[in-house]
């Protein structure tokens, strides 16, 4: 596997530009978009004055929505160009969450006990399993008593089904930036592992019916949504 490098992220971002981040996640024209941010901004519970990261943040969706809710957003990312399109988005939108450049696989530069709100969307898949591990001990570290933290990600058996359908098709297209998906099982071990509480959904912004159906939602929903509550 080729290894990818904070550059790759970089490159990506330049390549779609800032319209597209306006139209996928700042102001998305597609349902599918518009419920993936309403659904997550649904289980984070933000209230004004509340501290917010958006953990992993890519161009900075949630730490966006935190700050027009009245939160105090914060944002990291280890993509440069990431963060410059989050700053510059932000500032269009009249917004000024805190971002900063940092290694997410490291400590992050927070105190402990610092958030009441932590938004993790779509960034896990994007991480190898040993930085996942740090992932969650920064969680419990910078999140307050109290306060809630959520991970959403791709459901990992629908990426498999769906990958098997589309090679018989012959138009599997693999996305090399997800190296990191995760089977739902083998992450909440994890968690369990460090003591981390935390409850599970399923999430599926296209076909939501997939996600309330018991028998086949584990296969079928498109995400998985945890969420996690520091006592």
């Amino acid at each position: 596997m080729v290894e990818i490098t904070n550059k790759d992220y970089d490159n990506n971002i330049l390549k779609e530009g800032e319209e597209f981040q306006i139209d996928n996640y700042y102001e998305p024209k597609a349902t599918d978009m518009k419920r993936r941010v309403i659904y997550v901004m649904s289980k984070l519970m933000v209230a004004p004055l509340m501290k917010v990261l958006d953990l992993g943040c890519g161009v900075g969706t949630f730490a966006f929505r935190s700050a027009k809710a009245g939160a105090m957003a914060y944002g990291v990312d280890y993509s440069e160009e990431s963060i410059n399109m989050a700053r510059k988005l932000c500032e269009k939108f009249n917004v000024k969450p805190d971002f900063i450049v940092a290694d997410t696989a490291e400590t992050l530069p927070y105190d402990d006990n610092y958030f009441e709100r932590i938004a993790c969307v779509d960034f896990i898949e994007h991480i190898s399993d040993e930085n996942k591990v740090q992932l969650l001990k920064e969680i419990k570290r910078i999140l307050k008593p109290g306060g809630i933290a959520v991970i959403y990600t791709p459901n990992n058996m629908r990426e498999k089904i769906g990958g098997i359908i589309m090679r018989l098709l012959r138009r599997y297209k693999e996305n090399p930036l997800h190296f990191g998906l995760i089977y739902r099982r083998r992450f909440e071990r994890m968690m369990i592992a460090e003591e981390i509480s935390f409850t599970t959904s399923y999430f599926d912004p296209g076909r939501p019916y997939l996600a309330y159906i018991p028998l086949f939602r584990g296969a079928l929903a498109l995400n998985l949504l945890w969420t996690i509550r520091k006592k």
